[in-house]
């Protein structure tokens, strides 16, 4: 089955924490032979967020399998990592 998604930006490997662009919706992509952890973190998006009622979740994990694609939503301040995801910032659809 065929995914449609509205491509926002250019393609890029992570190698540090990112929040690409301020993407809300993220495809990522695991083209290697392994499991590569991916890495959220909302803590910049909860410091901003102070004065309202938002509890920071902090660092969170999941597992993408090798060759695995996902499309992760996030909020604009959050980071992503795991060094080797090819990662792109796509349109919520």
């Amino acid at each position: 089955m065929a995914i449609k998604a509205m491509v926002l930006a250019s393609e890029v490997t992570l190698s540090t924490a990112t929040d690409l662009s301020r993407a809300t919706v993220v495809r990522v992509l695991n083209d290697t032979a392994a499991t590569i952890v991916a890495t959220l973190d909302d803590t910049a998006y909860a410091a901003a967020e102070s004065a309202t009622s938002y509890v920071a979740k902090g660092a969170r994990t999941i597992s993408i399998a090798a060759g695995e694609t996902l499309f992760i939503e996030k909020y604009p301040t959050e980071t992503i990592a795991g060094a080797g995801l090819k990662c792109t910032k796509v349109a919520n659809q």
